[in-house]
């Protein structure tokens, strides 16, 4: 009976926890203009731009206001980013490091299994719930995100 009673209050303390740093991070992302999304398990801060530019635009304009462009690597990560009302738009996935290899920004390899393509960027495409190859200099929305932890 004790083991029982110990579990339920160590849970209850665990969402209390978790409770208090999802305000904290609500409370951060609203204060540099981004929006908290959360689905299963992944919680991100995203500010979503309908405005078409290239990918070093999309890209600058990240960084001049806190972020970098989002990235989506996990099943959940995905899923989110396939809620979104743009159906075209630029993330942090390129291969201009180092030709066909593929680095999200921050740093993490990503294998590109279908490359019908031989294009520098990636962007999202949640209609196809896929990343996909893109020349850079196509014009398409982007999402930037910034840290939990920034």
């Amino acid at each position: 009976m004790k083991y029982i009673q110990l579990q339920l209050i160590f849970l209850s303390l665990e969402i209390l926890y978790l409770g208090g740093q999802r305000v904290n991070l609500q409370i951060k992302c609203r204060k540099f203009g981004y929006e908290m999304q959360t689905l299963r398990s992944a919680t991100k801060c995203l500010h979503w731009n309908r405005d078409n530019v290239t990918f070093t635009e999309a890209k600058e304009h990240c960084e001049a206001n806190g972020g970098f462009l989002a990235t989506f690597k996990t099943e959940d990560e995905v899923a989110l980013a396939t809620t979104s009302k743009i159906w075209h738009f630029w993330v942090g996935l390129d291969d201009m490091q180092s030709q066909g290899m593929y680095r999200w920004h921050d740093d993490e390899f990503q294998e590109m299994t279908r490359r019908p393509i031989s294009a520098d960027c990636a962007s999202f495409m949640p209609s196809f719930s896929s990343h996909v190859l893109t020349f850079c200099d196509t014009k398409a929305g982007f999402v930037c995100e910034i840290r939990a932890a920034s």
